[in-house]
C-alpha cells in the first residue's frame, strides 16, 4: 500500500484544509517528516490511518478526539486517502462523529460518523461497515497489525526490549493472538484444581458414610467397628467388617422372630381362656339386669292399661264432632262469595283512594311546570343574537397569534445580535491588546537583531590586522573597526525571541481571523434585524428600537388575546344555554300537554271504582244474613279446632293400644330371656380371670421387649446395607476422579510451566520463543549492521532460577569481548539501535505471518535525537537500505541533523 494524494481538513492541529501530494516523493527511498514539538507530524500518519481504519494510529486519541479544535464551526472535519494497491488505485473519504452547526435553526447538531470508498472500477461504497469490510479485504490487515508493520514508534518497542518474560508475554498475545494457548492454559489448571476439589469431596463423603457404621455394644466386632468409625481401617477391611456385622444381625434377626412368634402362640392361648370367663361374667351380669328389668316392665304395663281404658271412654266426643265438620263443609261455598265480593269492594275503595291521590299529585306538579315553560320563553328570546359574534372573534384572535409568532421571532433575532455584538466588541479589544503586544515585540526584536549584527561584526574586527585582507571587503587597511559590546544578545536568545515572535503573530493572526468573522456574523444578523423591523413595523431607524417597538407591541397583542378569550369563552357559554333552554322547553311543551290528558283519564277513574265500591258493600250485607258467622275465616277456625279434636282422640286411642301391647311384649320376651341365661350358666365350666391377666401382663412384657430388640437389629442392618452400599459407590467414583486428577494434573503443570525442578516455561510462552527468535533474527541483520559488528541479540536459554517465568529475556553478545550480558545494560543510544533493530524485525515477521501482506510504505517515529554522529549515520544506512527498491521510508523528527542527511 502506498498513499499518493492525502486531503485533511479540520483534523487534529490543522484548523483549515491541507492537500499533501504524496506522490512527489517517489515509490522508494527515504523522507523526513519534521517539525516542531506540536507541528502536527504524527498527525499525518493518524490522518492515513483514520482514512483506511476509522481509528487513530495511537490508542491514546479516540475518533470522537480528531476534530480540530482551531476550525471555524462551518469547516467540516474529513480525510480524504488516495492510495495504490496492488497496481490497482482506491479513493477513501471518511469523518468522525462530532459536533457541528446545525443547517436550520440555531444551537448544533452531531455529526454521524461516514465513509465512501471509490473502486479501481468506478463503483462507489457507501455505507461504514461495509467500507471497513471492504478495505480489510482489500489490504488484509487490521488496524492494529497495520499500526505495527508500517509505523514503527521507538518509545513503545523500547519496551519490548528491557521487557521481561511476563511483560513480553503479554505484548506478543496481542500481537501474535497466541492468546488461546493462554485459554488452554487456565482451562487445564481450572480443571486440575476442580478434580482435587472433587477428589477431596468425595473422600470426604466416603470417611462420612464409614462414619455412619452401626454395631451392637455387646457385639465381639464393637471394637473394630470403633475403629473403622475413626478411620483407623484401610477400606478393604472396613468393607469386611461390615459384612461381618450384617452377618451377625441377621442372625439375632432370626432368633428375635422365632421368640416373636412362640410369645404370640401363647399370648393367643390366654386370650382364649380369659375370653371365656368373661363371657360368663357378661351372662350372670346380663341375668340380674333382666330380672330387674321384668319388675319395671309388669308395673308399665299396668299403666298403659289404665291409659286404654280413658281412650275408650272419649271416643264419643268425637263422633259429635264429626257432625259439626259435615255441616260446615256444606256451608264453605257461601262463605267463600262472600270473602270475594268483600275483597272486591276493598279493592275497588283502594283504587279510589289511589287514582284520587295521583290525580291531586298530577295537578300541582302541571301547575309548577307550566309555569316554569313561561320563564324559560322569557330566557329564550333574551338569547335570541347569541353566538353571533364569534366567528369574527375567532378569525381575529388567528391574526393576533400570528402577529405576536412573527414579533417574537424579531425579539429573539434582537436578543441574539445583542449577544453577537458583545462577543464581536470582545473579539476586537483581545485582537487590539494581542496586536499592541506583537507590535512591541516586533520592536524588541529589531532592536535585538540590529544589536546582533552589531556584535557580528565587532568579532570580525578582533581577527582584523594590517597588510591583512578582510574577509568582507577584500581591503588591506582598517581605519575604524568596529568594537564588540558587552550587551549584545546570543544568537541563542536572537532565535527565542523570534520565535516567540512567530507564536504571538500566529495568535494575533487566529484573533484577527475570529474578529472578522464575528463582525460579519454580527453585520448579517443586525442586517436580517433591520429589514424584518421594518416590514413589521415600520422605520425604527436601530436594533434596539426595533427590539423595543417588537416587545411594546407583543405585550399589546397578549393584552388583547387574554381580552378576546374572554368575549370567546361568554359566547361559547350563551350558546350552550340556548341550545340546552331550547332542549328543556320542547321537552316541557310535550310533557305538560300528556299530563294534561293523563289527569283527565285519572278523575273518570276515580268515579268508576266508587260506584263499584258502593255495589259491592250492599251484597256483602244480604249474604251475611243468612250464615251463622262472620266469615269464612271464622268458619273454618271452628271447622280447624273440631278437626283437630277429633284428630287427637283418634290417636290418642291408637297410642294407648299400642303401647298396651309393646309393654306386654317386652315382658314376655325378658321373661324368656332369663329362662336361657340360666341355662347358659348351668352348663358353663368355671375360670379364673385374675389368673389369666396376670399371665397376660407377664407376655406382653416380653413381647415388648423381643420388638425393640428385633427393631433396633432391623435399624442397623438397614443403615449398614445403605452405609455398605454408599461406600461402594463413592469409592468407585474417588478412584475414577483420582485417576483423572493424575493426568490432568500433569498436563497443566506441563503447560503452565510448573513441573518441580524444571523452567518455569508455559506453553504460551514456548510458542512465543519460536517468534521471539524469528524476530530476533530478522533484527539482528540491522543491529550487527549499525554497530559494526560488535553486538548481537540472543534469546537467553536458561532461566536465572527455577521459581519466577522464564523462556523470553533477551541478552547481547559484544563480540569484540566475547561475553554475553542482559540488553539492559546498553547504553542509551545502543538501546535505541536495539530497539529499532526490533521494531524492524518484527514488522517483518507480522508482514510474515500475515500471509505475504507486502505495505510499500513505512514510517518510524523520532528516537534519533539519543544517537551520537556516527550512530545516527549508521541507522540512517540501515533505514535507507529498507528503502531501496520501491518502498518509502518517511521517518518523523524533530532532530535538526536530518535535514542534511535527507534530501526528500
Amino acid at each position: 500500500m502506498r498513499p499518493i494524494q492525502l486531503n485533511i481538513s479540520a483534523f487534529g492541529p490543522y484548523a483549515g484544509r491541507e492537500e499533501l501530494n504524496l506522490e512527489q516523493l517517489g515509490t522508494g527511498g527515504l523522507y523526513l517528516i519534521t517539525g516542531d514539538t506540536g507541528a502536527g507530524k504524527t498527525t499525518i500518519f493518524d490522518a492515513v490511518t483514520f482514512a483506511l481504519f476509522g481509528e487513530a494510529s495511537g490508542s491514546s486519541r479516540e475518533p470522537s478526539m480528531l476534530r480540530s479544535k482551531y476550525a471555524a464551526p462551518e469547516v467540516p472535519t474529513e480525510v480524504e486517502l488516495t492510495f495504490v494497491y496492488g497496481g490497482n488505485t482506491y479513493t477513501v473519504k471518511r469523518n468522525p462523529e462530532y459536533e457541528r452547526p446545525a443547517k436550520r435553526g440555531g444551537g448544533n447538531t452531531l455529526q454521524k460518523a461516514d465513509a465512501q470508498l471509490t473502486l479501481p472500477d468506478g463503483r462507489v461504497i457507501t455505507r461504514l461497515k461495509d467500507v471497513n469490510q471492504e478495505l480489510k479485504e482489500i489490504l488484509g490487515v487490521d488496524r492494529r497489525q497495520f499500526s505495527q508493520i508500517a509505523m514503527i514508534a521507538q518509545g513503545d518497542f523500547l519496551k519490548l526490549i528491557l521487557a521481561d518474560t511476563k511483560e513480553r508475554q503479554s505484548i506478543f498475545r496481542e500481537i501474535f493472538q497466541t492468546g488461546y494457548y493462554q485459554t488452554l492454559q487456565e482451562r487445564l489448571k481450572a480443571e486440575s484444581g476442580k478434580l482435587a476439589r472433587s477428589c477431596e469431596a468425595a473422600g470426604s463423603s466416603v470417611k462420612q458414610y464409614i462414619s455412619g457404621i452401626s454395631c451392637s455394644e455387646d457385639s465381639l466386632l464393637a471394637d473394630n467397628a470403633a475403629r473403622a468409625v475413626k478411620g483407623e481401617l484401610p477400606l478393604a477391611e472396613v468393607m469386611e467388617l461390615t459384612e461381618q456385622i450384617l452377618a451377625e444381625d441377621r442372625n439375632r434377626e432370626e432368633g428375635f422372630c422365632q421368640a416373636l412368634q412362640e410369645a404370640e402362640s401363647e399370648l393367643a392361648e390366654i386370650n382364649e381362656r380369659l375370653g371365656k370367663a368373661k363371657h360368663l361374667d357378661a351372662v350372670r351380669k346380663e341375668l340380674d339386669e333382666t330380672e330387674q328389668e321384668v319388675l319395671q316392665k309388669e308395673e308399665e304395663l299396668a299403666g298403659a292399661d289404665a291409659r286404654l281404658f280413658l281412650a275408650r271412654e272419649r271416643q264419643m266426643r268425637r263422633e259429635h264432632a264429626q257432625r259439626q265438620i259435615a255441616v260446615l263443609e256444606s256451608q264453605m261455598s257461601r262463605y267463600e262469595e262472600l270473602d270475594r265480593i268483600r275483597k272486591e269492594a276493598s279493592e275497588a275503595e283502594k283504587k279510589q283512594k289511589e287514582t284520587s291521590a295521583m290525580a291531586e299529585e298530577l295537578e300541582v306538579r302541571l301547575m309548577q311546570e307550566q309555569q316554569v315553560h313561561s320563564q324559560q320563553k322569557v330566557s329564550l328570546e333574551a338569547l335570541e343574537n347569541a353566538g353571533q359574534m364569534k366567528q369574527e372573534l375567532v378569525h381575529r384572535k388567528e391574526d393576533l397569534v400570528q402577529r405576536q409568532s412573527e414579533l417574537k421571532i424579531l425579539m429573539q433575532a434582537g436578543w441574539d445580535c445583542r449577544r453577537k455584538r458583545v462577543e464581536m466588541e470582545e473579539a476586537q479589544e483581545v485582537y487590539r491588546k494581542l496586536q499592541l503586544e506583537a507590535d512591541q515585540l516586533q520592536e524588541a526584536y529589531t532592536s535585538m537583531h540590529r544589536a546582533f549584527l552589531q556584535e557580528q561584526a565587532g568579532i570580525l574586527a578582533e581577527s582584523l590586522s594590517e597588510g591583512k585582507p578582510c574577509p568582507v571587503c577584500g581591503s588591506l587597511i582598517h581605519p575604524s573597526p568596529a568594537a564588540a559590546s558587552e550587551t549584545a544578545p546570543t544568537e541563542a536568545q536572537l532565535k527565542a525571541a523570534r520565535e516567540n515572535l512567530d507564536r504571538v503573530f500566529m495568535t494575533v493572526r487566529t484573533k484577527s481571523l475570529r474578529a472578522g468573522q464575528l463582525k460579519g456574523a454580527y453585520e448579517a444578523e443586525l442586517c436580517g434585524l433591520l429589514q424584518n423591523g421594518k416590514r413589521l413595523l415600520g422605520d425604527c431607524g436601530t436594533a434596539a428600537e426595533v427590539e423595543k417597538r417588537a416587545e411594546a407591541e407583543w405585550k399589546g397583542c397578549s393584552e388583547e388575546l387574554a381580552n378576546l378569550d374572554m368575549q370567546l369563552k361568554k359566547e361559547e357559554e350563551n350558546l350552550q344555554q340556548k341550545a340546552k333552554l331550547q332542549r328543556e322547553t320542547e321537552t316541557r311543551e310535550k310533557w305538560i300537554s300528556d299530563a294534561q290528558q293523563k289527569l283527565f283519564q285519572m278523575q273518570q277513574e276515580t268515579a268508576v271504582y266508587a260506584a263499584r265500591a258502593a255495589e259491592r258493600k250492599n251484597q256483602t250485607e244480604m249474604l251475611v244474613s243468612g250464615l251463622s258467622h262472620r266469615s269464612s275465616a271464622e268458619a273454618a277456625n271452628e271447622k280447624q279446632q273440631l278437626e283437630r279434636m277429633a284428630e287427637e282422640i283418634r290417636k290418642e286411642l291408637e297410642t294407648a293400644e299400642h303401647n298396651y301391647q309393646l309393654h306386654q311384649n317386652e315382658v314376655n320376651q325378658r321373661k324368656g330371656r332369663i329362662v336361657q341365661l340360666k341355662k347358659q350358666l348351668k352348663q358353663a365350666a368355671e375360670y379364673n380371670t385374675e389368673r389369666e391377666e396376670a399371665r397376660k401382663a407377664k407376655t406382653v412384657g416380653e413381647k415388648d421387649v423381643l420388638l425393640r430388640k428385633l427393631q433396633d437389629v432391623r435399624t442397623r442392618i438397614s443403615t449398614n446395607l445403605e452405609t455398605e452400599k454408599q461406600i461402594r459407590e463413592k469409592s468407585g467414583e474417588l478412584a475414577a476422579l483420582e485417576t483423572r486428577w493424575t493426568w490432568v494434573r500433569a498436563l497443566s503443570n506441563t503447560a503452565n510451566g510448573t513441573i518441580s525442578g524444571k523452567e518455569k516455561v508455559m506453553l504460551e510462552t514456548y510458542i512465543q520463543m519460536t517468534y521471539f527468535d524469528r524476530i530476533i533474527l530478522r533484527a539482528n541483520r540491522r543491529f550487527l549492521a549499525m554497530t559494526e559488528g560488535q553486538y548481537e541479540l540472543i534469546r537467553r536459554k536458561e532461566a536465572e532460577n527455577n521459581r519466577t517465568q522464564s523462556g523470553l529475556e533477551l541478552d547481547v553478545i559484544d563480540h569484540y569481548n566475547g561475553t554475553q550480558r542482559s540488553v539492559k545494560t546498553l547504553s542509551g543510544g545502543e538501546s535505541f539501535q536495539a530497539s529499532l533493530s526490533m521494531a524492524l524485525g518484527l514488522s517483518d515477521e507480522i508482514q510474515s505471518s500475515a500471509g505475504g501482506i507486502r505495505l510499500d510504505t513505512l514510517f518510524v517515529d523520532e528516537g534519533f535525537g539519543s544517537l551520537d554522529e556516527e550512530s545516527l549515520q549508521q541507522a540512517i544506512r540501515t533505514l535507507a537500505s529498507l528503502g531501496e527498491g520501491n518502498r518509502l521510508v518517511g521517518i518523523i523528527s524533530h532532530v535538526g541533523e536530518l535535514k542534511e542527511r535527507i534530501e526528500k
